[in-house]
């Protein structure tokens, strides 16, 4: 999406404003390739960032919320 909107305004780079789920997606494309973005977003603004997962109830989706290795293979598969 970040190539389209460059490609349809012709500017060099955005600024990208993520909303909960859309500042948790930047968070981990900024650590997965931070050279991309870094190359096409001049700023960054996370708006109610998703900071705790302390409400989730079902025991499973909590395990995996809180596992590094899972959070980091999530990110590696979504790049």
């Amino acid at each position: 999406m970040i190539d389209f909107i460059l490609g349809k305004t012709k500017v060099q780079k955005l600024t990208y404003i993520g909303h909960s789920q859309g500042t948790s997606q930047m968070f981990c494309g900024l650590s997965v390739l931070p050279e991309f973005f870094e190359k096409r977003v001049n700023a960054f603004l996370a708006v109610a960032p998703v900071a705790t997962l302390n409400k989730i109830e079902s025991p499973v989706i909590s395990k995996f919320a809180y596992s590094e290795f899972f959070i980091d293979k999530t990110c590696e598969m979504a790049y």
